[in-house]
């Protein structure tokens, strides 16, 4: 996989947690407290700057009530 597809992915997956994580009302400083996960790294993923871990998609599936393929999907 190329570094584009990477960034890609990566900035694709943090839009998506942002959208779900807005729409269900919940600042970044919440969902990070609920699940155990700091907002300045929650941030980073939003913004496509940090790789999460399968551990921490996890936790914020879990944290937004979601499957963590509709992390993945629209």
């Amino acid at each position: 996989m190329s570094q584009l597809a990477k960034n890609t992915a990566r900035h694709a997956l943090g839009r998506r947690i942002k959208d779900l994580r807005i729409s269900q009302r919940l600042s970044i400083r919440r969902l990070g407290l609920m699940i155990g996960v700091d907002y300045s790294y929650l941030c980073n993923i939003e913004n496509g700057k940090a790789n999460a871990t399968i551990d921490v998609i996890e936790k914020i599936a879990l944290g937004l009530n979601v499957e963590i393929r509709d992390l993945f999907s629209n």
